[in-house]
């Protein structure tokens, strides 16, 4: 085979400047300082590189991490929100515990972001009964979760915890003990015209307001897994005012408990106070509030229970008239980010909710998973049974053997001695009952765990 020539020297020169000129130019996609396969520069440092190149590579949705309690300065929660950058998370180092008072003002929420806390028993944000605490202003989207929210004073009106102009999410928060001493409108929560606000798996307790002492709204709130408890104003725990000027915008109430707060004007309810905006109620527990519960119009979508008959609830399900059936120990720790108060399995709200009618939400307050028996209960939280307690007194005993004997052979779904919920009640549900006998209700625990009883 005959040999290809040799190229002249002056040729394999010129092809190898082509070749580095081609390597050249592709260059940049890998090293990444520009081109479209450039990876994202997710360990630069916000401010490293100054100019319009820095700004256009950091990465969307960056973290900044709180790494102490102070109010302010470098590693505090008021830095880190200065220092956000729209849509990034604000998140806490681990080990940061107490509270964070504010000495210096307000927090002021001004751009996109998530404030993601440790806890509500972890950390706690106090105005330190001086200043109020969030403020969310207009136009930003923002999440706080997992804080507890506490000791704001609203003399600088509206709100003493929370504030908020724009679209703003509470989750797994509590807000507790804002407004006492000052003159908010709000004392735990105020929401203003065109804003938007979502509460889930929120405790607001022991709050003070002018006017709602919980929640004061000018605009509709959605409100999910929410105990009202302890909280005083002219119009009691919830108060909507409607914003002149602005449209009207539905609110709603699921799984949410109203217990124990007060309305100092008569005529008003005080577990909630509505004038205008639109409000549907469901699978909602309303009782003890002083002078009455409720006051003003809105619609029931079934399964509410009200002590006395000042809601109208009217609609299939629904219990008015009706003891609550709640834990005299009232607002404690039973499991879950903030504190609930749980219901009695003596209660009518115990597998209150008619069937199918729940979920969602598919857990409680606590994030205990809805429903624990045949139904859901009405309210916050789910009572925890243990497996096996099949006439639901709390216990695994003799008598849940009884019902199931007396069962046996049934084949109709929901039966409560159809405990592995294959719509027969056979020997395999004798065996489960059998597993778990003597145990007793806890809810601390997990879905359907218990506590062996002590040997007798």
């Amino acid at each position: 085979m005959a040999r290809m020539p040799r190229l002249p020297l002056r040729v394999r020169a010129a092809a190898l400047v082509m070749l580095v000129g081609l390597f050249t130019a592709v260059l940049p996609g890998f090293n990444g300082s520009s081109g479209s396969a450039a990876p994202a520069l997710l360990t630069e440092p916000r401010g490293a590189l100054p100019g319009a190149d820095s700004v256009l590579e950091r990465p969307l949705g960056g973290i900044q991490t709180v790494l102490n309690t102070n109010d302010a300065g470098a590693g505090s929660l008021r830095q880190a929100i200065i220092n956000a950058i729209a849509g990034d998370t604000i998140v806490f180092q681990p080990g940061v515990t107490g509270t964070i008072v504010l000495t210096t003002g307000l927090l002021n929420v001004n751009k996109n972001m998530t404030i993601q806390g440790p806890g509500p028993s972890v950390v706690a944000v106090s105005g330190n009964n001086v200043s109020k605490v969030f403020v969310v202003q207009s136009g930003v989207t923002a999440t706080i979760a997992n804080l507890t929210v506490q000791n704001g004073n609203g003399n600088a009106p509206p709100g003493s915890g929370v504030e908020n102009h724009g679209n703003l999410t509470l989750s797994s928060v509590a807000v507790v003990n804002n407004g006492v001493g000052g003159g908010s409108p709000g004392g735990g929560i105020y929401n203003s015209g065109n804003a938007q606000m979502t509460l889930q798996q929120v405790l607001v307790a022991n709050n003070v307001g002018q006017n709602g002492g919980g929640l004061e709204m000018n605009n509709g709130v959605t409100m999910q897994n929410v105990t009202f408890f302890g909280n005083s104003g002219q119009f009691g725990a919830i108060f909507d005012a409607v914003f002149v000027g602005f449209p009207t915008t539905a609110a709603s109430m699921l799984n949410v408990t109203i217990t124990q707060n007060t309305a100092t004007l008569a005529t008003a309810g005080g577990g909630i106070s509505w004038t205008g905006d639109t409000l549907t109620v469901r699978d909602t527990l309303v009782a003890n509030n002083q002078p009455k519960n409720c006051a003003g119009t809105f619609t029931s979508q079934g399964n509410n229970l009200e002590d006395t008959n000042t809601c109208n609830f009217n609609q299939p399900g629904d219990l008015a008239n009706t003891p609550a059936g709640l834990d005299p120990a009232g607002l404690k720790d039973n499991g879950g980010p903030t504190q609930t108060i749980r219901i009695l399995n003596t209660s009518a709200a115990f597998n209150g909710v008619t069937v199918g009618a729940c979920p969602p939400p598919a857990t409680d307050q606590r994030g205990i998973i809805r429903p624990q028996g045949p139904r859901c209960d009405i309210g916050a939280v789910e009572l925890v049974l243990p497996v096996g307690d099949i006439n639901q007194d709390g216990i695994v005993d003799v008598r849940d053997y009884g019902v199931w004997r007396t069962n046996f052979g049934q084949t109709n779904c929901g039966n409560p001695a159809d405990l592995d919920g294959n719509c027969l009640v056979d020997i395999r549900d004798y065996g489960i009952w059998r597993m778990h006998f003597g145990e007793v209700a806890s809810d601390s625990m997990g879905p359907g765990a218990g506590s062996r009883a002590p040997a007798r």
